[in-house]
């Protein structure tokens, strides 16, 4: 079972998220900060992470290439309502990108797929 990490500042969402992903066999938590999600990584050590670009109080994007430098080989999908700031995201290193609003079947299968192709 893949491990996913969220860290998404509306709580609403997060939770949804987090939800879907445990429905579809998919072992998911949520933070709403960077301190968070850097204490949640210590624990969890995720497969994969979403990403939220505008957080209250940081950018996802320096967030991703923060923790990128120490964990190349953990995917991370950058997500955001402004698809502009999606636009560089190899720029962070992130490995893809979710557009808000998004489609129930899109993000499982980025998800899916993402996980598939770092498998091999």
């Amino acid at each position: 079972m893949a491990k996913i990490l969220i860290i998404e500042d509306n709580k609403d969402l997060l939770d949804f998220i987090c939800a879907l992903l445990d429905m579809h066999q998919f072992e998911a938590r949520g933070v709403t900060t960077g301190k968070e999600f850097k204490i949640q990584l210590e624990s969890f050590l995720p497969d994969l992470v979403i990403m939220d670009v505008m957080l209250i109080k940081e950018d996802g994007r320096d967030l991703c290439r923060e923790f990128k430098k120490e964990h190349k080989n953990i995917l991370v999908i950058l997500i955001s309502a402004n698809a502009k700031l999606l636009i560089d995201y190899k720029g962070c290193e992130a490995d893809d990108v979710i557009e808000k609003p998004f489609n129930i079947t899109d993000i499982l299968r980025k998800i899916s797929g993402n996980l598939q192709s770092s498998a091999k």
